[in-house]
């Protein structure tokens, strides 16, 4: 059983943990600095997909099922509907492969 109020002690050397803290350190800093063109890079990507998706998609709109047409307020249609599952195979989608950050959560104060 632990004995309570005491922290446990683990024999790590102070120089390892510095040197890994400023490691994070450095990495947190790079994926603070390409935020902007990481989160660009992965919206790019997305776009292109679903541009394939829909192209997939319109090519098999005579197996649709479930069609819905909706007129919105201002005037833009929306148009829905469901395609059998093995009628198409779909690309894979896009994967964020970095860390996104809010400036909230990082300052560099």
């Amino acid at each position: 059983m632990a004995r309570r109020n005491q922290g446990i002690n683990v024999p790590v050397s102070r120089l390892k943990v510095i040197k890994s803290l400023e490691q994070a350190l450095v990495k947190l800093d790079t994926n603070q600095k390409n935020q902007a063109t990481n989160e660009a890079k992965f919206k790019a990507a997305q776009e292109r997909w679903q541009k394939q998706v829909a192209k997939l998609a319109m090519t098999k709109i005579n197996k649709a099922q479930e069609l819905e047409a909706v007129t919105r307020y201002n005037g833009n249609i929306r148009i829905a509907f469901e395609i059998p599952r093995d009628t198409i195979k779909l690309p894979d989608e896009p994967v964020r492969d970095f860390e996104s950050m809010n400036d909230w959560q990082y300052n560099d104060a």
